[in-house]
């Protein structure tokens, strides 16, 4: 009995916690008493009813009795006023009600009665009734929800009863509907998070159930099955693979985990669900050159080796000691929100992890977000009742709902460092002021020449150079600084694409072989899905990666066990610990044919293009995968141009849709233009502009930014007979739009015009050239000046700016 009462005190503290999912077969409503007075039946004994209710041969079939009264059309609506009678709850036990009203993270329920919601309501908590016709996101955020996988009761219609409502022999479950739902990602993804997996009166004689908890061996620690007393040897043999078993039924169970139930609002940080306390690893173990290598080489560390460098002092050269550590602590006591922005691969998730203990040696108690899907809200309200705290968050465009919190919530000393590409953030910087959400911001592309230095010093020591370990001090400065553009992650890219390197993941790559057999190209398939959602930016989930992967393999313990998958790949429960986005980039360009690449993005293409109700991870995919800058990222150099027109003509007919979407025409110019096939970019921009038109309220900001960077481009061509009237178009066009990096980055072409065109065009074109010039300049100072307040530090734009002022420059010293 102590052990019993071990398991369930076990049990209760993480159902306390808000982390653990409660799934309910059959047995768990047997003891309900519904409206005619009767306990609920099982399957057997619904088909019985059936057979009576169609006056044919009893059996016990649920499945065919079901299906044989329907084909005789002997009436849908007899057979719903027995199914509502039969299943809609009167009474349920206290027991029930206990295991009802408990903190779950959530459940679903393989039930079509609503004893779990009916159990609730009795403890005075509301259970929001959904079926997997419902899209998961508008109720993960939710805890308080109740997923009926086979149809809910309440929910039985005519219209419903053949297809939202299944009526099956295994626990009511169809399989095959919830694993071609939204909610089996979803169920997944829960898997992935929650603390405990609790199963209540459920035989798990659904294979894809089963299957899913065989391929997850990780579970077993943190599943529990609650059974009757005396469970029959095929149910325990069934059982124990997968967990452990409590074999004391559902009133003892509910009974013993009644009083130890919180009856209160979580109220301490040993609770919190949507975020984590840091705390300093203590450890003697030292910085190795095999650690400086994984992090340089893989972008793959840990927060203990982080933590060991910053804050006793470094043995090794490990890393880049930033100058943004002291402009974030000073935005912090000045109470403001940072984000540090930064383009693709500049070291955004490593800074904060180094922000971390420096910020904690300061006297903050820090936070990492851990599970977006937790109580966010509730979690600030614990630890505003603190001291001074800071969240970090990593690439807030993928949990923008919790930005808004903040803004709504305004608490007075919590603060949020977060981290964001730098166009994600520019697209999501009006909402940033819708949200109330007032912060400084912070580019941290550009090294110092110290950073530099150090960069240098890190390379040094591991002897990476390659090629180029004869070059000088000066010469290797030369080339992060100028070759470069002091920049981490062209630097890095330099050393992934050197021979040593590329033989070195090459061979860790053997896990796939060549791909040849199925399951190899199962293993290739998930490798290129977690470099693929890294490059994304999305977290490397197990449920996200099975997803892209199409198939399951990151759960099977033979690829987890492999040692060079291992060394690839650092693995947790819940998935694979983030790597570097530009080794991951580097990864598919070097080590993954075309031949490949193409076929597997189209697949996932099709795959998202297809799906009406997109979450949020599914929509970011799909956007991915249609963008062609991030396209151009996968393909390596050789026959560039030739692979980037088969992806896109194989694209549109993929995703027959696209042929009618103005975004994807756009896209599909934009990958013209880098092959100079302007005639093309300019058919597919004309298409784009005149379905555009069709939309309601579409803006075209990012149409005219590329079509004034066509003409532009158009004007240099030195075959250009009239190149003034180009610059012409592309000016009135840049005039018009909203002044933002994305137009900028185009502006910076002036520069390039006056080189080539300049002295070729008449006087009055070149008086039209410097006016325009002025123009631009002065809206980048109204730029910079409309984001002041938010410390606005955009490279592109004092890039720009100098070389539109060293144009202006020129122009006055030749009068």
């Amino acid at each position: 009995m102590d052990i019993l009462n071990s398991l369930v005190s076990e049990l209760a503290t993480h159902i306390n916690s808000g982390k653990a999912i409660l799934f309910t077969g059959a047995g768990f409503s047997s003891t309900s008493i519904n409206i005619q007075n009767d306990d609920l039946p099982r399957a057997t004994e619904l088909a019985r009813k059936i057979c009576e209710l169609g006056k044919f041969e009893i059996d016990d079939d649920l499945r065919y009795a079901s299906e044989y009264y329907l084909d005789k059309d002997l009436g849908k609506e007899a057979l719903i006023d027995l199914l509502k009678t039969t299943f809609t709850c009167r009474e349920t036990t206290p027991a029930q009600q206990a295991i009802a009203a408990a903190n779950w993270r959530r459940i679903y329920t393989t039930n079509y009665d609503n004893t779990l919601e009916q159990a609730a309501l009795a403890n005075s908590k509301l259970l929001e009734t959904v079926d997997i016709s419902r899209s998961p996101k508008e109720f993960t955020k939710n805890a308080k929800t109740c997923i009926h996988l086979n149809g809910a009761i309440t929910k039985l219609t005519p219209s419903t009863l053949e297809n939202q409502f299944k009526l099956s022999t295994s626990s009511y479950v169809s399989p095959d509907s919830f694993l071609s739902s939204p909610w089996h990602f979803q169920f997944k993804r829960d898997l992935d998070t929650c603390s405990a997996l609790v199963f209540i009166g459920y035989s798990l004689y659904d294979i894809e159930i089963q299957k899913i908890l065989y391929e997850n061996r990780h579970l077993v620690e943190k599943t529990y099955f609650i059974t009757q007393k005396n469970p029959s040897s095929k149910s325990t043999f069934t059982l124990k693979k997968y967990g452990q078993i409590l074999a004391i039924g559902v009133e003892e169970f509910g009974n013993l985990l009644a009083p130890l139930l919180c009856s209160e609002e979580r109220s301490t940080t040993e609770n919190l669900s949507a975020i984590r306390a840091y705390e300093p690893t203590e450890s003697d173990t030292p910085i190795r050159d095999r650690d400086v290598e994984s992090l340089i080489l893989y972008g793959d560390t840990t927060q203990a080796a982080v933590d060991r460098y910053i804050l006793r002092d470094p043995d090794v050269p490990f890393l880049v000691n930033r100058k943004e550590l002291e402009i974030v602590e000073r935005f912090t006591q000045a109470k403001r929100h940072t984000v540090l922005i930064g383009t693709f691969g500049n070291g955004k998730s490593l800074l904060l992890q180094q922000i971390a203990p420096y910020l904690f040696t300061k006297g903050y108690d820090v936070y990492f977000l851990s599970d977006p899907d937790g109580d966010f809200s509730q979690d600030i309200e614990i630890i505003r009742g603190g001291k001074k705290s800071v969240v970090l968050i990593d690439d807030y465009p993928h949990h923008i709902d919790l930005i808004k919190t903040i803004g709504h919530l305004h608490p007075e000393n919590v603060h949020i460092i977060t981290t964001a590409r730098i166009y994600a953030h520019e697209y999501l910087r009006n909402k940033l002021k819708d949200y109330s959400f007032s912060y400084q911001e912070l580019s941290i592309d550009q090294l110092s020449e110290q950073e530099t230095t150090e960069l240098i010093e890190i390379i040094d020591n591991l002897g990476a150079w390659g090629d180029k370990a004869y070059y000088s001090q000066q010469q290797k400065f030369s080339f992060l600084a100028n070759d470069n553009d002091s920049q981490i992650s062209l630097t890095l890219l330099s050393l992934f694409n050197s021979d040593q390197i590329k033989k070195r993941v090459a061979a860790l790559l053997n896990f796939f072989g060549d791909g040849q057999t199925p399951q190899e190209q199962l293993y290739k398939d998930t490798a290129f899905a977690i470099a693929l959602i890294e490059i994304i930016g999305l977290q490397t989930s197990n449920s996200l990666i099975s997803e892209i992967a199409l198939n399951d393999e990151i759960y099977s313990d033979a690829l987890r066990q492999n040692e060079s998958f291992q060394q690839l790949f650092r693995l947790s429960d819940s998935g694979v610990r983030s790597k570097s986005s530009l080794f991951s980039m580097a990864l598919i360009r070097n080590h993954f044919l075309p031949s490949y690449t193409v076929p597997q993005l189209l697949r996932i293409a099709k795959k998202y293009g297809a799906m009406d109700n997109k979450n949020q991870f599914e929509n970011e995919a799909f956007r991915s995968v249609v963008k062609f800058s991030f396209i151009e990222r996968l393909l390596p150099d050789a026959n560039k141009k030739s692979n980037i027109r088969d992806y896109y003509e194989r694209l549109k007919n993929n995703v027959d849709w696209l042929k009618s979407d103005p975004h994807f025409w756009l896209q599909y110019a934009m990958a013209q233009i880098p092959f100079k096939e302007y005639a093309k970019a300019q058919q597919y921009i004309d298409q784009s502009y005149a379905l555009a038109k069709k939309k309601i309220n579409y803006h075209t900001n990012h149409h005219d930014t590329q079509q004034g960077r066509l003409y532009l481009l158009i004007a240099l061509e030195p075959k250009t007979d009239a190149p003034h009237e180009y610059f012409s178009k592309a000016h009135k066009l840049f005039c018009k739009i909203d002044n933002d990096i994305y137009k900028f980055r185009q502006v910076i072409r002036y520069t390039d015009y006056y080189e080539t065109c300049y002295t070729k065009i008449a006087k009055r074109y070149q008086t039209e050239f410097e006016h325009a010039c002025k123009r631009m300049v002065n809206d980048i100072d109204q730029l910079i000046k409309d984001r002041s307040d938010s410390s606005f530090n955009a490279p592109v734009l004092i890039r720009t700016r100098e070389q539109l002022s060293k144009v202006l420059d020129a122009i006055l010293a030749k009068r």
